[in-house]
């Protein structure tokens, strides 16, 4: 018989580990498979960490990209505005040189004919003769200046040089949760509060302010409410971290990002028109009542909410339709 493979043990064999392919009795095998499934766990949560490092460094290509694709159209642009205007001085100025040479040539035709018909006999006046050219002189004078200024005028301009206006591109914002963030917000013992505060500052500091919030606000929300359990909502986790994170809400863009933030979560849940009416009204109301958002912030969302690029707005508008009635109709 084979002996368990253990060291210090000396129990006959009783299972053979598939993972490893050791004989273990059967104490041993116990023990072997609890190993095995903290490894496992460990594991489980790496892949985690690794997946949310790809997603936020995925979002910083992005941004870049965004960034260095706006500064390009903005330098390609500057410069096609640079040749029009190249284009439309130079047309100037070989139109006028055009105009030059022509009035010269009349001028030079003019009198060449005069002598002519000098030579042929006609008798014409030493002093006409020299009024006769002065004319023709102060004729071809006020041509030329007439056709500078004709060409100098803006409204005569073939080419354009005034670029149309254009609304910047809003960039692609974040959409999803931190697994990390939610596990801090889902504690409200004030064990995590330091480490969530410094994730916020330091681990996301390199994405913009607003990309920031959105990702902070999926995750608050994700905490307080799991689509796995549709009917239970974490209301003490959203009154215990409120009073922290006002403080990164510091202008309307930032109110409107927690807006956007509410229509992105609440659209994703995918509930009836009947619950999403219900969990838009009491978080409308929850950062109302604590002063995270205005009245005049709540209308701008509700009149413009397309502008701001989140899908799902339409639907969000209505969820929000009653809540936005008691607002007009009872103002605070």
């Amino acid at each position: 018989m084979v002996n368990c493979e253990e060291s210090t043990c000396t129990n006959i064999q009783s299972a053979i580990c598939l993972h490893c392919l050791r004989r273990l009795c059967s104490m041993h095998i116990l023990v072997h498979e609890k190993i095995i499934s903290k490894e496992t766990n460990e594991l489980y949560e790496q892949i985690d960490e690794v997946a949310e490092q790809l997603n936020v460094s995925l979002q910083h290509i992005h941004t870049a990209y965004e960034e260095s694709r706006q500064k390009l159209n903005t330098w390609r642009q500057d410069h096609i505005d640079k040749i029009k205007q190249k284009h439309t001085e130079q047309y100037q100025k070989d139109n006028l040189t055009k105009l030059e040479d022509e009035l010269t040539q009349r001028l030079i035709k003019e009198q060449q004919d005069s002598t002519q018909l000098e030579l042929n006999g006609n008798k014409i006046d030493e002093s006409s003769v020299i009024q006769m050219n002065s004319s023709q002189q102060q004729y071809t004078n006020s041509q030329l200046l007439a056709t500078n200024r004709a060409i100098s005028s803006p409204s005569n301009q073939t080419i354009s040089t005034t670029s149309p206006l254009s609304r910047t591109p809003i960039k692609r914002p974040i959409m999803f949760s931190s697994k990390k963030i939610v596990k801090y917000f889902k504690n409200i013992s004030g064990s995590d509060d330091q480490n969530l505060e410094d994730y916020i500052v330091k681990d996301l500091h390199s994405l913009s302010h607003v990309n920031n919030i959105m990702l902070v606000f999926l995750s608050l929300f994700d905490a307080w409410h799991s689509r796995n359990l549709s009917t239970v909502y974490n209301d003490q986790s959203l009154s215990y971290h409120i009073k922290n994170l006002k403080k990164y809400i510091k202008q309307q863009e930032h109110q409107l990002t927690v807006i956007a933030a509410i229509q992105v979560f609440i659209n994703n849940c995918k509930y009836s028109d009947s619950q999403s009416n219900t969990m838009f009204t009491n978080l409308f109301q929850f950062f109302l009542t604590n002063e995270c958002i205005t009245k005049e912030t709540i209308i701008d969302w509700y009149k413009n909410g397309d502008y701001y690029g989140y899908e799902g707005f339409q639907k969000a508008k209505l969820w929000a339709q009653s809540f936005f009635k008691d607002l007009i109709d009872n103002p605070l």
